[in-house]
């Protein structure tokens, strides 16, 4: 962002592709601007949107608003800043959508807990003939996630390699444990961690973990953190997570 300004500010100019960082760097910034831990003030989603919002504008501005590239990074920035009515807005005005665009307005609900809208919009997708790919499924299965529908995430997991042949990797895995911790079937979710095709990496653990703090599970909140830990030991995450652990079953010495 800070090279965008100075770009601008030494009258270089700018192309599609500058915009299209520009509104990645823009949006992952939003996305992870509630996660950093600062002392000095810090810009929240909404300071990020109005950064967003001015990048539209000098899109307007050079005729590139309607180019592909900066369109799916324009409905992916308003995503990720918060904002699913203006990432829709731009969604809509797109004429040429891709994949990546239908994508980018899945990954838009699912962040903020829209399962029904998801769906929807997925079932839309592929009756206009576009294939999901793996992100898709990514996101309609997080979107079945944030809002407790179990029955429809199992099914669009199912339905990955035998309806449309994507083979599920790591993070669709997470995102059914993450289905199960959320609704309470931690048995459910231990049996999958447990059943992967491949060894699970830390990522896979911390969502058993997170999993297991929601419901309260000391013990098996313990293990995995351990397993955690043990792939990654600077996971700082999952030392905050087993504080928590410690913390609401009252075992305040171990924290």
């Amino acid at each position: 962002m800070l090279l965008y300004r100075q770009m601008q500010d030494d009258d270089v100019g700018f192309d599609e592709f500058t915009l299209m960082y520009a509104l990645q760097a823009c949006g992952i910034l939003a996305e992870k601007s509630e996660d950093i831990v600062s002392t000095e003030r810090r810009l929240s989603k909404q300071d990020y949107l109005k950064i967003g919002r001015a990048l539209h504008a000098d899109a307007d501005r050079k005729g590139l608003a309607s180019n592909d590239f900066v369109g799916n990074a324009l409905v992916s920035m308003y995503g990720r800043c918060g904002s699913v009515e203006d990432a829709f807005t731009m969604f809509k005005i797109m004429q040429n959508r891709t994949v990546v665009t239908w994508t980018a307005m899945l990954a838009s609900y699912a962040q903020h807990g829209r399962g029904q809208e998801a769906i929807q919009l997925f079932h839309q997708m592929h009756n206009e003939g576009f294939e999901p790919n793996e992100i898709s499924f990514v996101s309609v299965l997080s979107a079945c996630s944030h809002t407790g529908l179990v029955l429809e995430g199992c099914y669009y997991f199912s339905s990955m390699l035998q309806e449309f042949e994507v083979t599920p990797i790591t993070i669709h895995f997470s995102c059914l444990m993450d289905l199960f911790g959320r609704t309470g079937t931690l048995d459910i979710a231990a049996h999958i961690i447990n059943q992967m095709p491949f060894q699970p990496e830390s990522d896979e653990w911390y969502t058993f973990l997170c999993a297991c703090k929601s419901l309260g599970d000391v013990g098996t909140g313990i293990c995995a953190a351990e397993q955690v830990l043990e792939l990654y030991p600077k996971h700082s995450a999952a030392y905050v997570s087993l504080s928590n652990i410690y913390a609401s079953a009252g075992a305040w010495e171990e924290v």
